[in-house]
């Protein structure tokens, strides 16, 4: 089963965007208590063009300094995640944008614990534009997990 995972903020044209471009089996949202109320009108809408996916919720009560219980929840969904194996290895996408820097945090802690695939999901569009039309599928980056300076940066 492919799972993705991704922390969502008031913007939710990120979850629309990893829903299209990963194409999961299931889909696991880390939030706020205020932000979790897109997802239902996100996943409806990515709905239309990948259908077979289920969806979980779980909040943050701060999203802003939530750190610690968002480490916390991340540990959780590791654990419960390596023990829910149905025949099939799991395979996990995890996205590191989207929500506050403490959803982030909670996401590459589960990224981290599942040594899953890392990504970043982005909308280069200007902000008026994202919030007036937010369900347009942005550009997926891959984030290597082993690099080193001299591949990537000139020094």
């Amino acid at each position: 089963m492919h799972i993705f995972v991704t922390p969502l903020g008031m913007s939710y044209g990120v979850l629309y965007s990893g829903i299209y471009l990963t194409r999961p089996d299931h889909v696991i949202v880390l939030t706020s208590p205020e932000a979790a109320k897109n997802v239902e009108i996100t996943v409806a809408a990515a709905r239309e063009i990948h259908v077979n996916f289920t969806v979980e919720v779980h909040t943050i009560k701060d999203p802003f300094a939530g750190f610690v219980q968002g480490r916390q929840l991340a540990t959780v969904l590791a654990q419960q995640l390596r023990a829910q194996k149905d025949g099939d290895e799991n395979r996990y996408t995890v996205s590191l944008t989207g929500g506050t820097t403490a959803l982030q945090d909670a996401a590459k802690c589960l990224a981290d614990q599942l040594q899953a695939r890392e990504v970043a999901l982005i909308d280069r569009r200007d902000e008026q534009e994202k919030r007036t039309n937010p369900l347009v599928v942005g550009e997926l980056i891959e984030i290597p997990k082993d690099y080193t300076v001299s591949q990537h940066l000139p020094l």
